[in-house]
């Protein structure tokens, strides 16, 4: 009987470890499934305005186009839009820690300085706090048609 209890105890160890190993390997999946999922759709995203979007606005006149977010999705949009040969002007940021560095070679300056720029189009590429930056931005004065809202379009 004793044998028996030991046997049962074993096989019931076996079936924890491989229903633990499940469990990691499927939060693992979702995990890379999530950041894959993320990262093609925020390049899309991008891709789409770049390719449409960005060059009717700078068809008509010599445009300052500023990439609003020195973080990591700021980084990447500087990265994107200079590869495809897309002039930025600056890269503005509420942190003031930031002001004064450069992002592949573009300054980043502050909000106040960027708005200020003649003929501005601003670029929001945030994660977060997007609807603050828009609001900010249209306190200054920038009208709605110069402000491209990559985190907006991200949640649709």
């Amino acid at each position: 009987m004793q044998y028996d209890t030991f046997l049962l105890m074993d096989k019931f160890d076996i079936i924890r470890q491989r229903i633990n190993n499940f469990n990691r390997d499927m939060m693992n999946f979702n995990r890379e499934f999530y950041d894959y999922a993320n990262t093609h759709c925020w390049k899309k995203r991008l891709a789409e305005d770049i390719i449409v979007r960005i060059p009717k606005l700078c068809e008509t006149e010599e445009k300052n186009f500023v990439v609003f977010g020195a973080g990591k999705s700021g980084e990447k949009a500087v990265r994107v839009l200079l590869k495809e040969n897309v002039k930025i002007s600056a890269v503005t940021d509420n942190e003031k820690a930031k002001w004064g560095q450069e992002i592949s070679g573009v300054p980043v300056i502050s909000p106040e300085s960027a708005a200020s720029l003649d003929n501005v189009i601003f670029y929001i590429a945030v994660k977060g706090f997007n609807n603050e930056i828009y609001t900010q931005l249209k306190n200054m004065g920038v009208q709605d048609k110069n402000i491209f809202n990559l985190s907006a379009r991200m949640e649709n």
